[in-house]
């Protein structure tokens, strides 16, 4: 039976013995879609989508009495929140270990309830009523995964269409699970560790399958058993998409797929095959896909592919290929894609396939070495060839000569040279190609000859050769191209003239070469973007001749030490200039007087400075100006940028890591109206920013402020909804932070919401900790109050500092009987103490104190009354002193204690009734001293502490003897409450069988004593 959002008319009475199924949803999602995607080779993907109403992910199997659901439900939306309705149910998803997101680790997120270790689930009706015995605790839910399915589980839902078991413990399957499932068109098993083999006939019993994903099971064996209906049996299984991938599968039978003659694509990759059975698709009439990539297949069986073969991809990289005989593909007379690289293949023998539906053909990273053969028959359909990273040295002019219809070439990653290959008869026929990749080759120089044949060439990449020079012209016949890549290769100079005839070329790349000097370009008409990027330039080039539409100009990473008049010529069309990572110290007031329709400018990491008035000449023509960076650069006063009435239409503008120090002034006195958005001032090492700064500027969106000095900001007058990004600043928690706790502040007329400034963490006084802002409380944020006894320093929630909430002392114990009646918090940590016999105030009887830490202060001896005026103390530390023995009422008084330590002392013993006053006690420390016992009266009042959530007993010196059954017992009551339990060792003289190992390691019969322990 199913549970799902949907209510209805009708009221149920649902029992635990009956019910199946449950469907948990959130309201405020309700309208959400549950997807299940299958993505085929081609890159298609087909969604079986639903609405939330029809999904469920939590299952009860009334045989073995468990429920299941995923992680993202609590414990209270499992015991209560579903309704009976089946027939809406089409999705099934139990995912229990599946990868955590972005880390891609593989977690428990299931959440299970067991009967025999906890109380009942409660049945529920329509109306919210409950019935049956109700557990209001979390105990007995932990984290499991469904192990099998009973016959029955799955019997009511006739609807479904998409069943998502995966990341399960599943061990064993039976066909009978599935029989009640006409409906079902998708079935996930993957990764289940445990599930060795599928039920026989399968497929049979589920009529309307058409996806199976068996990936990432130990199957060993193809399951060919599964789709095996019988002789007779009319059923044909309607199974189209199968992945068995990661499956550890290292043998196929023959005919494993005779009977899946609907199926389309078949994954057998990351498998361990060594070898396909003679007849492998026998059977399989409507494959098109095979996926036998990353398995340790050296051969294809001569009969691979069966006359009439529909087989149009077959990917098998990453094996063990050496050689390849592509003729012996010939029956595969449909392949439209084949793809063996990433094998060792270091010979393609045999005459020339027939393969006339072939378009893509990948060989890259082999090991050829050489080519002399052509690879198919000249009826042929080659649109793409992949010859990428392997050793070729040596291509046969004739290689090509029937690849008239090739678009695509790459070549990249060889060791073709000049020498060694001539470009211009192995390109001869190749009158369609329109990509060729020679990147990362011994090139050391080019021709015009050597591109003569491609006249329809659109993009040739030479980058990362050992090209010295452009000669004069590289060809009328590339007078298609568009794109041209020299980058990352040895050019000392180019030719004025050398990319003149290349009249429709757009993008030019020259980065990443030893230029030092360039002379007036020749550049055609039509180009669009120029990279010189990445040289050794001293001067800006002059590149305006002839280049009316250029948009993208790119000289960052050279050595242009200023730019001087019209530096840059008349680029009217400019839209966006790289100037970054050069040592410009100066920019002309003319030199970007042209660029009337620049929208993007960089110029960061530089030396400028531009703290005068020449700014307002540099910039003022940049009226469509949208982005500016001017990061990383000498300037240490901003207000001339922001006193232009020209850059009105920046949107962001980019002063990080400037020597700027403060900002101390309003960026916008004029009022002038900008479309600044995003202002970004990260290390600048700002100290100050005045409320006022960014008045003004209305559109403003983001500030980010990160990584600078400020240890105090106020509320900025800024305009509803900016974002203040923060961290990164040494924030102190000063009583003139406070606001940080708020929600809302009314200032500036206005409602201000807080969580606008981007706060993370913060310096609280006196320790001066590190802590998140979301945990702090208004009394947390304090400054330095101005009264305060001798050698201490006193803090105050309130600016006038007249009356101290949190004393901190480094002084002697006479200072502890004249503390302020005010104090909150009192610390003597590091003081030298020795004897306490009182604390409190001048006067005072009754102190405020709520915290008072005198661990590591040299205390060695308290006087039994030493805490008679502090009975408001929540938290007392004594650690890491030299306590050897307590008073026994030493606690009396302290009726609210909640936290007490008493760690790292010398304590052999705690007197009975030690804490019998103190049964509000939440943390108890009493770990790293000497104690061997705990008395009765110790742990009696341990369990009378209804709020008790800690209690820490390690490295102490415990008897496991008859006489210390108190603590024994205590332990194996109430072992949750220890989280040091494994360091609850038994003393080195409680005996040899015992000495060391943890108390709750040993059995009862330790702790008998006399004839009981004989017995």
């Amino acid at each position: 039976m199913l549970l799902s959002c949907f209510t209805t008319s009708t009221s149920f009475s649902l029992t635990l013995a009956v019910l199946t199924l449950l469907f948990l949803c959130p309201l405020t999602r309700s309208h959400a879609l549950w997807t299940y995607n299958v993505t085929w080779p081609d890159g298609n993907v087909t969604s079986f989508a639903f609405p939330r109403a029809s999904h469920g992910d939590c299952l009860y199997d009334k045989e073995t009495d468990v429920l299941t659901c995923t992680r993202n439900h609590g414990y209270q939306s499992v015991i209560n929140t579903w309704t009976y309705d089946p027939e809406l149910i089409l999705y099934v998803s139990v995912r229990c270990l599946a990868p955590i997101p972005r880390l891609q680790l593989s977690s428990p997120t299931c959440l299970c309830k067991q009967r025999k270790n906890s109380p009942p689930l409660p049945s529920k009706v329509k109306g919210g009523s409950q019935k049956g015995n109700e557990s209001s605790s979390k105990e007995g839910f932990d984290f499991c995964q469904l192990q099998q399915l009973s016959d029955g589980l799955l019997e009511d839902l006739e609807e479904l269409q998409v069943l998502d078991l995966s990341h399960n413990l599943l061990q064993r399957l039976r066909s009978e699970a599935f029989r009640h499932l006409p409906e079902l068109r998708v079935l996930s098993l993957k990764d289940n560790p445990h599930l060795h083999a599928l039920p026989e006939a399968l497929t049979c019993e589920l009529k309307s399958l058409e996806v199976l994903d068996v990936s990432h099971l130990p199957l060993q064996i193809f399951p060919a058993g599964a789709f095996h209906c019988g002789v007779n049996s009319s059923h044909v299984p309607s199974l189209r998409w199968l992945d068995a991938s990661n499956s550890r599968i290292n043998a196929m039978p023959d005919h494993s797929l005779w009977n899946l003659g609907s199926l389309q694509f078949l994954n057998l990759s990351d498998n361990f095959l060594q070898h396909l059975p003679p007849h492998p698709l026998l059977g399989a009439i409507s494959l098109t896909a095979l996926d036998i990539s990353r398995n340790f297949l050296s051969s294809l069986p001569s009969d691979f592919c069966e006359v009439d073969s529909k087989l149009r991809t077959l990917l098998m990289r990453e094996n063990r290929f050496e050689s390849l005989r592509l003729e012996s593909l010939e029956d595969c007379g449909s392949l439209v894609e084949l793809d063996v690289s990433k094998n060792v293949i270091s010979v393609l023998y045999g005459p020339p396939a027939r393969l006339p539906l072939l378009l893509r053909l990948r060989l890259s990273h082999n090991r050829l070495q050489t080519l002399t053969t052509p690879l198919v028959t000249d009826n042929n359909s080659l649109n793409k060839l992949d010859l990428s990273g392997n050793q070729l040295k040596n291509i046969g002019n004739a290689v090509m000569d029937n690849l008239s219809t090739l678009e695509t070439l790459s070549l990249d990653g060889n060791a073709l040279n000049e020498l060694s290959v001539n470009l211009s008869c192995v390109f001869k026929q190749l009158a369609n190609l329109k990509v060729l990749n020679l990147s990362n080759n011994l090139f050391q120089a080019i021709s015009e000859a050597d591109f003569s044949g491609l006249t329809s060439l659109q993009i040739l990449d030479l980058s990362g050769n050992h090209i010295s020079q452009v000669a004069f012209g590289l060809g009328s016949s590339l007078w298609q191209l568009r794109v041209l890549n020299l980058s990352g290769n040895l050019l000392t100079s180019v030719f004025p003239a050398a990319f003149a005839p290349l009249e429709n070329l757009r993008e030019l790349y020259i980065s990443s070469n030893l230029l030092h000097h360039v002379h007036h370009f020749q550049l055609p008409a039509s180009l669009l973007t120029f990279d010189l990027s990445h040289n050794f330039l001293h001067v800006a080039p002059v590149v305006d001749q002839g280049v009316p539409k250029l948009k993208d100009l790119h000289l960052a990473w050279n050595a242009i030490s200023s730019l001087e008049d019209n530096a840059l010529g008349d680029l009217r069309s400019l839209e966006s200039l790289d100037l970054s990572h050069n040592n410009l110290t100066s920019i002309s007031p003319s030199s970007f007087q042209n660029l009337l329709r620049l929208r993007a400018l960089s110029l960061t990491h530089n030396k400028l400075a531009l703290n005068d008035s020449s700014v307002g000449q540099v910039f003022s023509v940049l009226r469509q100006l949208q982005q500016l960076n001017l990061s990383n650069n000498h300037m240490t006063d901003i207000r001339p940028l922001f006193q232009l009435s020209t850059l009105l239409a920046l949107l962001e503008l980019d002063l990080s890591f400037n020597p700027i120090g403060q900002i101390a002034y309003r960026l916008n006195p004029l009022n002038i109206t900008r479309h600044l958005q995003h202002l970004l001032l990260r290390g600048c090492g700002l100290q100050e920013v005045s409320a006022e700064a960014f008045s003004g500027l209305i559109y403003l969106r983001t500030v980010s402020l990160q990584e600078n000095l400020l240890s105090h900001f106020p509320l900025f007058h800024a305009h509803p909804g900016v974002t203040f990004h923060l961290h990164g600043n040494p924030v102190a928690c000063s009583c003139h932070m406070s606001w940080l706790t708020l929600t809302t502040v009314e200032k500036w007329g206005q409602t201000i919401s807080t969580s606008d400034y981007d706060v993370r963490a913060c310096r609280v006084a006196p320790r001066n900790f590190l802590r998140p802002v979301r945990d702090l409380q208004s009394r947390d944020f304090l400054c330095v109050a101005k009264s305060c006894p001798g050698n201490c320093t006193c803090y105050s929630q309130n600016e006038t500092g007249n009356t101290p909430d949190v004393v901190f002392c480094q002084a002697s114990s006479s200072t502890l009987k004249d503390l302020p009646s005010s104090a909150r918090v009192v610390s003597f940590e590091g003081s030298i103490l020795q004897k306490v016999d009182a604390i409190g105030g001048r006067n005072q009887s009754e102190m405020n104190i709520q915290e008072l830490y005198l661990n590591g202060s040299g205390v060695s001896e308290l006087s039994n009354n030493v805490f008679v005026s502090l009975s408001r103390l929540l938290t007392l530390d004594l650690g890491n002193n030299r306590l050897t023995e307590l008073p026994p009422s030493l606690l009396a008084p302290l009726h609210n204690l909640t936290s007490l330590s008493l760690s790292h002392n010398q304590l052999t013993s705690l007197p009975d009734g030690l804490l019998s006053e103190s049964l509000q006690l939440r943390v108890i420390d009493l770990s790293h001293n000497l104690l061997t016992t705990l008395t009765t009266g110790v742990t009696r009042s341990l369990r009378g502490m209804a709020d008790l959530r800690v209690v820490r007993l390690g490295n102490n010196s415990w008897r496991c003897e008859c006489d210390n059954a108190e603590l024994y017992h205590w332990l194996k009551e109430n072992a949750w409450l220890v989280p040091d339990r494994p360091d609850v060792l038994c003393a080195e003289d409680s005996g040899s069988d015992v000495a060391g190992r943890p108390v709750l390691s040993l059995n009862d019969n330790v702790f008998l004593c006399g004839e009981r322990q004989r017995r």
